[in-house]
Order: structure tokens, then C-alpha cells, then sequence
């Protein structure tokens, strides 16, 4: 599969070759990059001695090119990522699925160059790709190592943003709950008292007091101020 830009992300292309005798033959269901580029450089400079494994190891050096344009974009998008994250206090929805956008367009490079390395592994280990061509295969299994360790970087650091912005989430969360637990504990007490004086037994001498109401409602606010001042001493606030 070769991979083209898409107004979606990334479209793979499937692409069939036949190398036998010196003769390549491909199958593909529209115009692809590498291919243009290669019938381009193919006009400006021509070789009599050109035969279908050249052309095999010229496609897949330019392919393996325009794979290594795709990465480093990958890095940069999630350099920007990264901006965004330290620049913004709080994390929404959609920085999230720009995260999970970059993972899957990270996870779509790595599938289609590993599919890569294995087809240059088989044709390297066949019995009839000349000698003179051996060299030719070993530096493009080295080129596509190389991306494979760009790519295992950069799902490190979108797992690492990816994380970041999980627990800045939880953090929102946790203050939001954290002051509906303040709220909760701060009337506990007043309406402890507001309870226990709003029961209907015939015996309670605060009840015929004159000065019972005044003294219940004082009792509820020094409760509440009292709890409120001993969050703030404990900084729990």
C-alpha cells in the first residue's frame, strides 16, 4: 500500500508488482507520486543498461522518500500539539481527538512502512534478485528502520501528551468535585442543628426560650464560618 494525502488524512493505495527477468510489471488504480517522480527523473537522465529491479529499488527509494515526508510532518503536528497543550489551561473534547487523529495516523505510517520492510526482506531472501542489487536492498531496509524509530518516538510522545491531558482532565474534575464537597461539608453542621431543633418532642427548653430562634440561627452560621475558616487554615481551599 502506498500512502497518499487524503482531505481525511491518509488513503493507502494498493499497489501489485511482478518482477521476473529483469522485467517489472505494477498494477495501481490511479497516478502515485513515486511513480511520476521516477518516469520524470527517467526522462532527464536515460540508462541503457535500466532494467525492472532498478526500477523496483528506484520506486520504493522514492516511496520510502515521501514516507519520510509523512513522518516528519507527523512531528511536526505533534510539536504544534504539544504548544497547544502547554499554552491552553483547560482540555476539551477536541484537543483530545486531535490526539487520538495523530495516534491513528501514527499507527496507518507504521502498519504501511512495516508492510514495506517485509517485502524488501522477501525480495532480498529470493533466490533470483541479482547480486549487484543486494546492496541497494540493505539500504533501503536501513532508511525504513530508521522512520520506524521516528514513528516508535513519536507514539512515546503522543502516549505522553495523550496522558498530560488525561490528567489535566482529572484535575478540572477533581476541583469541581472538590468544591461540591466544600459545599456539602460547610452545611452539614447548620443543618445538623436545623434538625435537631426541628423535631416535635413536647420537652425542649430552647424551644419556649424567647431568644430560641435568634440563638439557633447564630449557632448555624458560627457552625458554617467555623468549618469554612478551618478548610481555609488546612488549605484544603
Amino acid at each position: 500500500y502506498f500512502l497518499q494525502a487524503h482531505e481525511h488524512g491518509l488513503r493507502p493505495e494498493p499497489v501489485t508488482f511482478a518482477l521476473r527477468h529483469h522485467v517489472l510489471v505494477t498494477r495501481r488504480n490511479g497516478p502515485l507520486h513515486s511513480f511520476t517522480e521516477l518516469e520524470r527523473r527517467r526522462t532527464l537522465v536515460a540508462h541503457s543498461d535500466w532494467t525492472g529491479y532498478d526500477t523496483f529499488i528506484a520506486l520504493f527509494d522514492l516511496r520510502i522518500d515521501d514516507d519520510a515526508d509523512l513522518v516528519e510532518q507527523l512531528s511536526r503536528d505533534i510539536l504544534v500539539l504539544n504548544k497547544d497543550l502547554n499554552l491552553n489551561a483547560t482540555v476539551g473534547k477536541p484537543l483530545l481527538l486531535r490526539i487520538d487523529e495523530l495516534l491513528d495516523k501514527a499507527m496507518l505510517l507504521r502498519a504501511n512502512i512495516v508492510d514495506k520492510q517485509r517485502t524488501l526482506g522477501a525480495v532480498l531472501k529470493h533466490e533470483g534478485l541479482p547480486a549487484d542489487h543486494h546492496p541497494g536492498v540493505h539500504t533501503l531496509l536501513r532508511d525504513v528502520d530508521s522512520l520506524l524509530e521516528h514513528i516508535a518516538f513519536g507514539f512515546e510522545r503522543l502516549e505522553f501528551l495523550q496522558n498530560t491531558a488525561l490528567g489535566l482532565v482529572n484535575i478540572d474534575q477533581n476541583k469541581v468535585i472538590k468544591i461540591f464537597t466544600v459545599a456539602t461539608v460547610i452545611f452539614m453542621p447548620p443543618t445538623l442543628i436545623a434538625s435537631i431543633y426541628g423535631m416535635n418532642f413536647r420537652h425542649m427548653p430552647e424551644v419556649q426560650h424567647p431568644l430560641g430562634y435568634p440563638l439557633a440561627v447564630l449557632l448555624m452560621l458560627i457552625s458554617s464560618v467555623g468549618t469554612l475558616v478551618l478548610f481555609r487554615r488546612k488549605g484544603w481551599l
